[in-house]
């Protein structure tokens, strides 16, 4: 009998990319479930603070059979993808690999699938030459550098380094110059394609800064000592995977920043 599965993710818009992208996530054994079993089911819930844009990102797997996004306060709402009719689920089973057959030599890491617009600006503007992606913004008041570390300063001294630099997401569409990339505005999808190419991320604790845990880049971040204390001591979520991949170089608010910049570029 060809097995169900159900998976959900609940969380911030970084937990969600982060529990989806890194590399025990259980999404990267359902390309080999849909290869054994043709007529199974996967079913992906999500439950955050940014429903759309999960919703945007997720959309396209097309071992996904049926996506449902909600935020934190109201009902679940349902929408299938993929033009497949897959039953309502009533009785949900949770995935186990091993309980189905399925090794370890049956993971690959999930992907990070565009629309082929998103795809065309990727592979034109974007992926030609290596750079460092830079995203300066987050919802939360004490992560965002806004009043604290000049965004500008840090991609002009990534540049004197000789450092392509792509700016993520945010608003600021009118940031434009030699060897800067503006993604702003562009789809939560194609920024995250950014991050996993990238030679390495500056940045706030975000979803972006999750997506370069994910898969292990070279990572410099500046926040707070609250954020710091987290790192040092939550086991859960972002906070844990920084601290057990030991990919990422944490500075609280620091006054020169620009040097450390310029010193994390030049080991980059």
């Amino acid at each position: 009998m060809a097995p169900k599965m159900y998976v959900v993710y609940a969380g911030g818009i970084g937990d969600i990319l982060l529990a989806y992208l890194e590399p025990d996530s259980v999404m990267g054994y359902f390309k080999a479930c849909k290869w054994r079993w043709p007529t199974s089911s996967v079913c992906l819930r999500t439950f955050t603070n940014g429903r759309q844009q999960v919703h945007e990102f997720l959309k396209r797997n097309p071992y996904i059979d049926i996506l449902e996004c909600s935020d934190f306060t109201t009902d679940w709402g349902s929408e299938r993808i993929n033009g497949r009719k897959g039953e309502i689920y009533k009785d949900h089973v949770w995935w186990d690999s091993v309980g189905n057959g399925l090794g370890p030599e049956c993971y690959e890491q999930p992907n990070i699938y565009l629309s082929q617009d998103d795809m065309d600006r990727f592979l034109r503007e974007v992926l030609p030459e290596p750079y460092i992606t830079v995203h300066a913004e987050s919802k939360s008041h004490h992560r965002t550098w806004e009043g604290r570390v000049d965004y500008r300063r840090v991609i002009d001294v990534a540049r004197e380094c000789g450092k392509k630099v792509v700016l993520l997401g945010g608003t600021r569409q009118t940031d434009a110059g030699p060897n800067l990339i503006n993604l702003t505005g562009a789809s939560i999808g194609l920024n995250a394609k950014a991050v996993k190419q990238a030679a390495g991320h500056i940045g706030a604790i975000s979803a972006f800064n999750a997506v370069a845990t994910a898969y292990r880049k070279p990572t410099l971040v500046f926040g707070d000592r609250e954020t710091h204390h987290y790192i040092l001591t939550d086991p859960c979520g972002i906070y844990g995977q920084m601290r057990e991949k030991g990919n990422t170089r944490f500075e609280i608010w620091p006054a020169n920043y620009p040097s450390i910049v310029e010193q994390w570029c030049r080991n980059v």
